[in-house]
């Protein structure tokens, strides 16, 4: 039965890593059904198969306009009780930044919508979650480390 269905798959075009993903799936008893999409490359088929194996709702993510990095970052979200399904056109990076911010109880949203960068909000989410003000001292223009120094 495995071999049959693995011989759909490969007449189907999917390359090896997207085989391999597939392959894994079938023995894991997952529904493959939610990538087995030739559009997925084997990397965004990786996190649709891992939320797969936690029980996620991966429909919030399996779609192939999200990249595998955004995927990630919403497949930990969902496992950490955190919905980023409203911000999944942002980058992988902020994703992250909100998904910790989140589990950190502090917003960082007033810092994105000013247009700072991801490394940038790291070190701000991690002076808000210290407690540390230093709202008064950011400029746009510094690096991630110069934040952190301050």
């Amino acid at each position: 039965m495995k071999n049959q269905l693995m011989k759909k798959y490969e007449s189907m075009g999917f390359d090896k890593g997207q085989l391999e993903e597939i392959r894994q799936g079938i023995e894991k008893g997952l529904d493959v059904s939610w990538y087995t999409f030739v559009k997925y490359d084997w990397f965004q088929m990786e996190e649709i198969k891992k939320g797969l194996e936690r029980g996620l709702d991966v429909s919030v993510y399996a779609k192939p306009e999200i990249s595998y990095d955004r995927m990630r970052q919403i497949r930990k979200g969902l496992k950490e009780g955190v919905d980023l399904a409203e911000y999944q056109e942002l980058a992988a990076g902020y994703l992250r930044q909100i998904r910790k911010a989140k589990q950190g109880n502090v917003n960082i949203f007033p810092y994105i919508k000013e247009g700072y960068e991801p490394y940038q909000l790291e070190e701000i989410r991690l002076a808000l979650e210290h407690k540390a003000d230093i709202k008064q001292f950011l400029l746009k223009e510094l690096l991630g480390e110069s934040i952190r120094e301050i």
